[in-house]
């Protein structure tokens, strides 16, 4: 199951950081507070991932060796781009046409484009976030609270999908 409330929770927390930190007199603070969001949130879309990748498979594969190359390859995954990372996976795990069923499913509704729009944001974001340092820097990061709402467009269209691989 993809669970939210914990991210949920964080974001909050780092929302309410932010906020108190904004009129202090340390301008760095609250940029710290916004990186650790994308973090946290690209963190939690990473492992929400994973867990839709093992449910895929899970009734699926029936021998110990095939059960630990497509928990092998879940593990080699290190990122949460939709083609470059979650699509790709899914490709190895349960083959392309299956995928290709996944994307008009999420297409019927909109979904994927909101799903993926949403993710290149992120992955934007994420980038920066962990490659550079605030020190004689311009880069501006979103608030917690984009976070956030990123996660209220992202958790349900990964829930969908979860619940999709029954």
């Amino acid at each position: 199951m993809i669970v939210k409330r914990h991210i949920e929770k964080d974001l909050k927390r780092l929302q309410a950081l932010y906020t108190d930190s904004i009129a202090g007199p340390d301008a760095d603070i609250p940029i710290y507070f916004s990186k650790l969001a994308v973090l946290e949130l690209a963190g939690w879309i990473e492992d929400a991932f994973d867990l839709i990748a093992a449910r895929a498979v899970k009734h699926r594969v029936k021998s110990t060796k095939f059960d630990k190359l497509a928990k092998s390859t879940i593990k080699r995954n290190h990122g949460f781009a939709y083609d470059g990372n979650f699509l790709t996976m899914m490709a190895g795990l349960i083959g392309l046409p299956e995928c290709e069923q996944l994307e008009q499913y999420l297409d019927s509704d909109g979904s994927l484009s909101i799903l993926t729009s949403e993710l290149d944001a992120i992955v934007n974001q994420r980038r920066v976030a962990a490659h550079v340092a605030l020190a004689h820097t311009t880069v501006g990061f979103d608030s917690p609270s984009v976070s956030l709402g990123r996660l209220a467009k992202i958790h349900p269209i990964a829930r969908d999908i979860y619940s999709w691989f029954c």
